[in-house]
Formats: structure tokens, C-alpha cells, sequence
């Protein structure tokens, strides 16, 4: 894994460089609209501790994104997105390993400082499970939903925002190798989230312009699976992890430092860390940007 990591984080510094001459090309012709095209790999390790009411399970996950936004108006814009990501989780019970395809849509309006941001995605995978006690395995799909409306108002260094999330996962009916049958499933959580991020620009003689950025929001799941867990990754994909159900308070968290460079060409890393009871999951991530 730690080499595939590596190698995604390769092909990012390689996106920005290759790219750089063509967007310095485009920047010196001014345009009527603006797009940007971004690259964003990322490695995520989380774990839920079992507990009376069913077995937890960890977890690694490593994978990109790459997409585009283009602002149509002064007032909205919109993008579509395309992500790739391994995931192995693992429990007392059960291995499974799966490679998920997911893709996004998303549209944003713009008004006065306040920004109304949608997004809607679609998600498969086919799960490789292997039963740890009797060396049964199986194989059978899952296709996974999800949508996000989020309302934020920017004030000076401070942006509040609030939203709802909805995820959706239906997981196929299969026979193991071993004959025995096991039941498809479809779960589905409804969260609600509320915070802010704190964002402030330090512009050099140079062209230069440093930005830290902390994000921290409170989610409460409205909605949530009785013995399944819905998760979701910095690349926007989500996944089924069954055996019990989280809890419904959480805190999400998030640092990220960015550079951008004469307003063409932006590079960031960060952390993105989820906390529930029970449960953590961190995430490292970097991601190369190219406005033309």
C-alpha cells in the first residue's frame, strides 16, 4: 500500500508540472469564464472497536480523484469528477477486499457571499469477502448513492456552514463457495452537519499565496443502519462495513495547506481526521490544481 500511495503521490507532482506551461499559456489570454482541472490523491486508515451489539472492524483505503469544475455564470459553476479507490477492511469474522469506481456531480451557486453547494454521486464495487472460521468466500456487488446540499456564508476570515447528507448503499443476495446463502442488504444514513472553517491568505512579493485552512463541523446522523456502517472517503466514494451500527454524534476535522501560485496553479496537503464514539479514521491527501 505504502507504495502505491507513493506512486499516486508521484503522479500528482506530475500532473501540476506537466500541466504548468499550458496553463501559463492560457493564463496570458484572458477569458470570459474560468475552469480548473484537479488531481487529489489520498491514503485513509479507520477503525470501529466491536462492542455488544456487533463486531467493529478495520480498515485501510488508498485511491484519487481527478475532475473539473467551469463556471458557467458569475453566479454558478459546476464540475464532475471520477474516483478510483482500494479498500481492505477486516474484522474477527471476515476479510474483504474491493476496488470502488465512483463518480460525482456538482453544482454550486453563488450569491452576495453565500454559496448553495449540491453534490449527487454514483458508486460501485465488487466485494471479495473470505470468512476467517470455516474458509468460505464469496463475491457480489454493491452500488452506492449519495447526495449533499450544504448552505455557507463567507465572513471575513470565517466561513459557517450547515447541510444534510445522504447515503445510500444496496449490497446484492449471494451464495458462498461453501453453497450457503447470505442475504443482500440496503442501508442508508441521513446526516446533518454543522460548522465552519477558519481561512486566511498570506499573498508574497513573488506571486506567492499561502493559505492554511481548518475546517471543523458537528454531524448528527438523523437516519443510520442498525448493524452497518456508511463511510465515506476525501475522494467522495462510500462504503458498506457491516457487523454494528456507529453512533450518532461525530465531529469531522480538517487541516489543509495550500499554495498558489500567480492565480494559476495551486498545490495543498492536508489531514482530514472523523471521530465518533468507538470510532476514528484519519486521512493524508495531497492535491495539484490547474486554473486556465
Amino acid at each position: 500500500m505504502k507504495k502505491i500511495t507513493a506512486s499516486l503521490c508521484a503522479l500528482s507532482a506530475a500532473f501540476i508540472f506537466s500541466a504548468a506551461a499550458f496553463a501559463q499559456e492560457a493564463s496570458e489570454t484572458p477569458l470570459s469564464y474560468n475552469e480548473n482541472i484537479w488531481l487529489t490523491p489520498f491514503y485513509t486508515h479507520s477503525k470501529l472497536k466491536d462492542s455488544s451489539s456487533g463486531k467493529g472492524f478495520k480498515s485501510d483505503a488508498e485511491g484519487f480523484d481527478f475532475g473539473f469544475f467551469h463556471q458557467a455564470t458569475e453566479n454558478f459553476d459546476f464540475g464532475l469528477s471520477y474516483g478510483f479507490t482500494h479498500i481492505h477492511t477486516q474484522n474477527s469474522l471476515l476479510r474483504q477486499h474491493f476496488y470502488s469506481n465512483s463518480f460525482q456531480a456538482r453544482l454550486r451557486y453563488n450569491y452576495k457571499g453565500y454559496k448553495l453547494d449540491t453534490k449527487a454521486g454514483y458508486g460501485f464495487a465488487t466485494y471479495k469477502q473470505k470468512f476467517k472460521k470455516n474458509r468460505d468466500s464469496t463475491k457480489t456487488d454493491v452500488n452506492t448513492y449519495d447526495f449533499q446540499i450544504m448552505l455557507s456564508k463567507k465572513l471575513r476570515l470565517l466561513t459557517p456552514e450547515g447541510g444534510l447528507k445522504y447515503l445510500l448503499a444496496k449490497k446484492d443476495g449471494v451464495r458462498t463457495s461453501h453453497g450457503r446463502k447470505i442475504s443482500g442488504l440496503t442501508a442508508d444514513t441521513l446526516t446533518a452537519v454543522l460548522g465552519g472553517t477558519l481561512e486566511k491568505d498570506y499573498l508574497f512579493d513573488s506571486g506567492l499565496r499561502v493559505s492554511p485552512k481548518v475546517r471543523v463541523v458537528a454531524t448528527y446522523d438523523l437516519i443510520r443502519e442498525k448493524d452497518a456502517a456508511l463511510l465515506t472517503l476525501p475522494n467522495n466514494a462510500s462504503y458498506l462495513a457491516e457487523g454494528r451500527r456507529m453512533d450518532r454524534k461525530g465531529l469531522e476535522t480538517s487541516f489543509e495547506f495550500i499554495m498558489d501560485k500567480d492565480g494559476f496553479m495551486q498545490f495543498s496537503v492536508g489531514w482530514e481526521g472523523k471521530f465518533r464514539k468507538d470510532f476514528y479514521s484519519h486521512s493524508l491527501f495531497v492535491k495539484g490544481q490547474i486554473d486556465f
